[in-house]
């Protein structure tokens, strides 16, 4: 069965601070590094709470009602195998990446700041994000990392299906007064992103600390018809048994920008 939703790109920072910077091998000091600062703030259909166009939109879940019901959304999660900041020139000797993450999207159309690292000086373009299904082999001495990211996903989802990198939870609810259903969809996810910056992040003094926040509305990849809205409920894990593959358009549901933190 093929999912009659898509997403966007709601993909993006982390709620785990396991971070990793690859830089030049020599150790660099605190006067070659700044600290960054990695937020998410939702902006649903344009707006930051509110109706639009149709849509409402409460905190949490998002809600989106029609003549055939009522769609909730309640919790977002998917597995962040790599995020990096890339490099705009030759100043830092290589792109700065952090991963794997357990990713907890938050979808109360506010700004949570996720974590912050240390950076190396230097100019940078772009940031890509990676996501795919972890290697759930405990066993392995070769995923340690993955291995510690897979028991917190198995303590909070002890269904997670190995494939599986993303997990929508929600409901809905037939408006002819049927019981409301639940639905907890695990998807498989091997994509790549990348979000250019504009103007390139500079990070140019040590004492300067820089906050760079994904603008993501998690509407966008929820299609909904002119007074319908899909009823996700078939595919639910415990009934379905199904991963289903991942739809992207890549081009939808995001912005990124950057400022100086205030202190």
């Amino acid at each position: 069965m093929t999912p009659i939703f898509r997403f966007g790109t709601l993909l993006i920072i982390a709620s785990l601070s396991l971070w990793g910077a690859a830089c030049d091998s020599s150790p660099l000091s605190d006067a070659e590094m700044a600290t960054v600062a990695f937020g998410i703030e939702a902006n649903v259909g344009g707006l930051t709470g509110g109706k639009v166009a149709g849509k409402s939109k409460s905190a949490p879940p998002i809600s989106l009602t029609g003549t055939n019901g009522t769609l909730t959304i309640s919790d977002v999660r998917f597995l962040l195998d790599e995020f990096e900041l890339d490099v705009a020139d030759d100043d830092v000797a290589e792109d700065v990446h952090v991963g794997p993450l357990f990713v907890n999207v938050p979808l109360d159309a506010g700004f949570a700041e996720l974590l912050e690292a240390d950076v190396p000086l230097g100019s940078y373009a772009s940031i890509g994000i990676e996501i795919e299904a972890l290697d759930f082999d405990s066993s392995s001495d070769d995923h340690a990392a993955d291995s510690v990211l897979a028991a917190l996903v198995r303590s909070e989802f002890p269904d997670w299906p190995d494939a599986a990198s993303i997990v929508i939870v929600g409901a809905f609810a037939p408006a002819d007064g049927g019981d409301i259903r639940p639905f907890t969809i695990y998807i498989a996810a091997d994509v790549e992103v990348e979000l250019d910056f504009e103007p390139a992040l500079e990070i140019a003094e040590s004492h300067v600390e820089k906050l760079v926040t994904l603008v993501m509305d998690p509407l966008a990849w929820i299609p909904v018809l002119p007074d319908v809205v899909p009823d996700l409920s078939p595919y639910d894990y415990s009934t379905s048994g199904d991963v289903y593959p991942f739809v992207l358009d890549i081009d939808n549901g995001f912005s990124v920008r950057h400022a100086d933190r205030s202190n």
